[in-house]
């Protein structure tokens, strides 16, 4: 019985034949939807950009289905607005269900600040989701409003150390040291390495040393160990740092590039360090 009547009041909306106060008196038993947030996803989250999908749910507890007709939704992070995706104008929430209203927005990182790496160095970001939606009944456009607002933690670049040296051997010319380099992934999702150029100084020194070629990513929480073979030429480096290092006790510099994640990431370390 109860579906009869609101199929003959929506029949009766459609044909222009009852006014609104009688199609609310045919609908005297009609619930009105309720909007409600669900949850927040955050996808394809790297150090240059964070998917935020935000979801809400549609609870149509009627024997009849309903319509979406009027949509207008704003996101911002840290107050700047991003383009969101959201359901299409006309999609039905069908009778006695509860359907999930995806909002997703790509946030590119290097939007929010003078540089990606400025913004990188911030521990979260906020956003905000606001606006409005309509929803087609048999009594009319019925509208909820949209809101909801959080943070996000921001991705972190991967910590690159210099651990304790080996040496391996040494002569009156030259010696031939094992450098490791620790790449630490801090965040929860692997992080591409695409290699690293570098320059190795040994005193103040230059020395030998090759490039770091590209690796797998690095899984999350990771903390990988790269060796380096150095070789140090006496005659060029001189007596002071020759002594240094018979003493097993150096300064030891590491300078170059690493491409990680997509970013090209400048790196400048400079330790004091003893020599196994």
């Amino acid at each position: 019985m109860r579906r009869l009547v609101f199929g003959v009041a929506t029949f009766l909306l459609i044909t222009g034949a009852l006014g609104c106060s009688l199609i609310r008196n045919f609908c005297g038993g009609f619930h009105t939807p309720e909007l409600s947030f669900n949850r927040v996803d955050l996808q394809d989250i790297s150090l240059t950009g964070i998917t935020v999908n935000i979801h809400f749910n549609l609870k149509n507890d009627n024997p009849v289905g309903i319509k979406i007709a009027q949509l207008a939704y704003d996101f911002r992070v840290n107050n700047r607005p991003f383009l969101a995706g959201h359901p299409p104008n006309g999609l039905t929430i069908n009778p006695d269900a509860i359907s999930d209203l995806s909002f997703p927005a790509h946030v590119n990182f290097q939007d929010l600040a003078a540089t990606i790496m400025d913004f990188l160095h911030n521990d979260t970001a906020s956003y905000t989701a606001s606006g409005s939606i309509g929803v087609q009944t048999p009594i009319g456009v019925l509208t909820f409003p949209l809101s909801h607002s959080g943070n996000f933690p921001v991705p972190k670049v991967p910590d690159i150390q210099i651990q304790q040296p080996t040496l391996n051997n040494i002569s009156l010319s030259s010696a031939h040291l094992t450098v490791p380099i620790a790449l630490h992934n801090k965040n929860g999702f692997p992080i591409p390495f695409g290699g690293m150029s570098t320059q190795v100084l040994i005193g103040g020194a230059p020395a030998i040393a090759p490039s770091i070629p590209n690796q797998s990513a690095l899984a999350p929480n990771e903390t990988r160990i790269v060796n380096l073979g150095v070789d140090v030429n006496f005659m060029q480096a001189g007596m002071a740092v020759a002594n240094a290092i018979r003493n097993k006790q150096a300064n030891i510099q590491l300078r170059g590039s690493a491409n990680i994640g997509g970013l090209q990431i400048p790196v400048n370390l400079n330790q004091n360090l003893v020599f196994r």
